[in-house]
């Protein structure tokens, strides 16, 4: 089976989207499919992110990168008159144009949705008439006319049925999974916890301001011997005023965007990781986290009940709530002990859980069945 996966991004961007795309392709070919990847990006990608013979790369709109899918567009048409795909998936609004190629071009067409649609949809704007209809022909069109949809939660599957109106019976679940090496990691039990990393996107969804601002509340309550390390991309000038607001500038430490190793060796210093996002499709930083024997504390929001536990591999509080943020780190605090244990159950139940394996099974023999039914 010849599958080609476009992206809205470079394949070596920061955060989950890139990895989640490159573990599904690379995953879906050990499996046995051919898979070519198609990103829109304005550089070269890096040789030893995919090979080049199966990448087609795609130069941003020059107007708006909405239309982006128009070049994506011309690319697939170009790529599969020459190299006829059984299936394209499309992954964001650089999927807009292709719906309408598919039958011309014979292939089927599916969308890999790992999208905030909710947190996306109720956002603020002066142009809200102009958005609607933007997110409705960009955004929501190529998943109504995808033949299946695959979704890394539950939540998002909700989403995708309430907000856009998917027929649940076109909707697969894959949950994501976690590289092996964030098992690696090994924590000694300590008498005090002292150490708290938060790494991700500096963008306000994340709650980096609500991790600094619980922190610095902590300080206040009189727990002052802490330390904050963030790890992570994005505009620091706020976050940076807020932590001079609290007087904590000597306990907080910007470690920027890491690579992998970079990572590992942070997360092997870090005792608790405070990742409050406020909407997650799936929240792979948090099952990161969890893998690598941290306990997690985080908002309720979004598909992060379905990746932490209550209680038993971290701590959730209501979405928005930062007294509620300062007391479960207060409680991390003041129970050392069972925060380690909820830091090795969290590595079980990653493990058990999330696999970049199952999550490449699930989609490959649904597309399996979907080609095969065409072809009879």
């Amino acid at each position: 089976m010849r599958i080609l996966i476009t992206s809205a991004a470079p394949l070596d961007g920061f955060g989950g989207g890139s990895v989640h795309l490159l573990e599904i392709a690379s995953h879906l070919q050990r499996a046995g499919a051919e898979i070519y990847l198609m990103p829109v990006t304005d550089h070269k990608t890096p040789p030893d992110i995919w090979p080049a013979e199966q990448l087609i790369e795609v130069r941003p709109a020059r107007i708006h990168y909405l239309l982006d899918g128009l070049g994506v567009a011309r690319s697939v048409r170009k790529f599969a008159a020459s190299n006829p795909v059984d299936m394209v998936l499309g992954w964001q609004h650089e999927a807009a144009f292709l719906p309408g190629l598919a039958p011309k071009m014979g292939f089927l067409f599916g969308m890999l949705a790992a999208f905030p649609y909710g947190a996306w949809s109720g956002r603020d704007t002066r142009w809200r008439t102009i958005k609607q209809l933007s997110d409705e022909f960009f955004r929501c069109r190529p998943l109504k006319k995808a033949s299946i949809v695959f979704t890394p939660s539950e939540f998002t599957r909700q989403e995708l049925i309430s907000l856009i109106g998917i027929p649940k019976e076109k909707i697969q679940v894959a949950p994501l999974g976690v590289d092996s090496v964030f098992n690696s990691i090994q924590h000694e039990p300590r008498s005090a916890i002292r150490n708290f990393i938060f790494f991700g996107s500096l963008a306000s969804i994340k709650g980096v301001q609500d991790a600094v601002s619980a922190l610095g509340q902590v300080k206040k309550d009189g727990y002052f011997n802490w330390k904050l390390k963030i790890a992570g991309w994005g505009d620091r000038e706020q976050l940076m005023e807020l932590i001079r607001q609290y007087g904590i500038e000597s306990q907080v430490e910007f470690l920027g965007a890491l690579n992998r190793c970079e990572l590992v060796d942070q997360l092997a210093w870090a005792q608790v990781a405070v990742l409050p996002s406020y909407s997650e499709s799936f929240g792979l930083s948090i099952a990161e986290a969890q893998a690598s024997g941290l306990p997690v504390i985080a908002y309720r929001a979004g598909a992060v009940p379905e990746v932490v536990k209550h209680g038993s591999t971290g701590l959730l509080v209501p979405r928005g709530d930062v007294a509620a943020l300062v007391g479960a780190i207060i409680q991390a605090f003041e129970n050392p002990e069972r925060f380690y244990q909820m830091g090795l159950a969290g590595r079980e139940h990653v493990r058990a859980r999330f696999s970049w394996e199952k999550s490449a099974q699930i989609i490959h023999s649904s597309l399996l069945s979907l080609t095969g039914a065409r072809r009879s």
